[in-house]
């Protein structure tokens, strides 16, 4: 793996799984369990270092959740989606290809020229970043609407709580973004290449 893409990867997994530790550290404290929230408040290198990895394993075996709760917000038939708006964006232009068989086309890419292919990922990897982002300020959210309404803590935390989930669906919006620029990005390709992908795809048949 590139070591550019490695680093997408690693904020892609941290970022979200860091919100996530942060909040339930955060529930914990709130709700007079538990006081792990000290351990991010007392900042050392150490620590820093201990709780990135932490976020990255949390991220990690989150992502299977996350992914599963972003289709909430997303069209069944992304990919169809993605191809039937780059159609419209180039409505002069003949499309031959089957949008479907991407996966196809971006291991060519990765073969061919992974400099581009990595640019390519690199959406993908935003798109898994800021959908992980989405996911905890929801789940914050909730929980703190949760904790509001059955325990002590101000009501104000309600608002707090609503707030967090309005972000959540505008960040959660954001994230699609990115994953159709992921296809678009895919298919522009397709189309700069012309004859050269006309060859690839008739030895595929």
């Amino acid at each position: 793996m590139s070591l550019k893409l490695g680093i997408y990867d690693f904020f892609a997994y941290t970022i979200p799984g860091g919100l996530v530790l942060i909040i339930l550290f955060g529930t914990l404290e709130l709700s007079n369990v538990s006081e792990l929230i000290s351990f991010v408040g007392e900042l050392s290198f150490t620590k820093l270092f201990i709780f990135a990895i932490c976020a990255y394993l949390n991220g990690f075996i989150f992502d299977s959740i996350i992914s599963k709760w972003a289709k909430i917000y997303q069209k069944k038939d992304f990919v169809g989606y993605a191809f039937a708006e780059f159609k419209d964006k180039y409505p002069k232009r003949e499309l031959r290809f089957d949008p479907y068989e991407y996966p196809i086309w971006i291991a060519g890419m990765r073969r061919e020229n992974l400099d581009l292919a990595i640019e390519i990922d690199r959406f993908m990897a935003l798109s898994k970043m800021v959908r992980g982002v989405a996911f905890a300020l929801q789940f914050g959210g909730l929980v703190i609407i949760i904790l509001s309404i059955f325990t002590s803590i101000s009501l104000w935390f309600i608002l707090l709580g609503i707030i967090l989930v309005f972000l959540s669906i505008i960040t959660v919006n954001q994230s699609k973004k990115f994953h159709k620029w992921y296809y678009w990005v895919i298919f522009e390709t397709i189309l700069s290449l012309n004859g050269e992908f006309q060859i690839m795809n008739q030895i595929t048949e």
